[in-house]
């Protein structure tokens, strides 16, 4: 099993940067030494009033950096930092999640964040593991799911930790692909087959109180990540 997506969420409201040409500035001079270029993409609104529903067209920022395979999308509701890894830089479960290259780019977001003078209510860390049919068996870490086996095409594991007064869903999919499938992250998309593991780690959506910024963000990712990395542990697979 191999990870082969990562990506970092910070959910808040950003609508004011709606074909905001000062705020691309910004970020062209904020991250062009990073080794980023600004884009814009469309994003398409549905609004619905009594006359009826109308589709609004916008320009969103968005950060590129081509050479390591980053992409970093404003959209209205949310920041999204995604990472493809290459097949040169995927790394095999036993190793656990040592992408250290992507934890500064945590911090990116919570400069995003501060840039356009906002916090962040809902953070969300998604990662995804690519095995071929030789990874026969998956097992669960005892510690979160009670050694179970799962056999069938796809399972799902739900569980809730809360940590420094801060609850987290931590959610587990297991897919067994039998034939080529495709995935889409950010602009591209990616094939896959074999077992397909999914880890969504997130704090709680039920709590809309904007409290993350660039002081605390960091932190809370780390936590994430190192909650992933428990479930790492836990699998057993056979090297490709």
């Amino acid at each position: 099993m191999k990870c082969i997506v990562i990506s970092y969420s910070a959910f808040c409201n950003t609508n004011e940067l709606d074909n905001d040409m000062d705020f691309i500035k910004k970020l062209f001079n904020n991250y062009i030494d990073k080794g980023f270029i600004v884009n814009q993409i469309k994003h398409q609104n549905i609004k619905i009033n009594d006359n009826g529903s109308k589709v609004i067209s916008s320009n969103r920022p968005q950060l590129i950096n081509n050479e390591e395979n980053e992409i970093i999308n404003i959209m209205p509701e949310r920041i999204d930092y995604f990472k493809i890894l290459s097949n040169d830089d995927s790394l095999k479960i036993k190793e656990g999640l040592k992408i250290e290259k992507t934890y500064n780019r945590i911090n990116i977001l919570g400069e995003i964040l501060d840039l356009i003078g906002k916090k962040a209510s809902r953070l969300a860390l998604n990662i995804d593991y690519d095995g071929n049919d030789k990874a026969i068996e998956l097992k669960i870490n005892n510690n979160y799911y009670n050694n179970d086996k799962f056999n069938e095409f796809t399972s799902t594991i739900v569980n809730s930790e809360t940590y420094e007064k801060e609850k987290y869903n931590i959610s587990t999919q297991i897919s067994c692909l039998k034939t080529l499938q495709e995935i889409q992250v950010a602009n591209q998309k990616i094939k896959i087959k074999g077992y397909h593991i999914h880890n969504d780690i997130n704090t709680n959506q039920l709590n809309s109180n904007v409290r993350f910024d660039k002081d605390n963000i960091y932190k809370i990712f780390m936590f994430m990540i190192d909650k992933n990395n428990e479930l790492l542990r836990g699998y057993d697979s056979v090297d490709e």
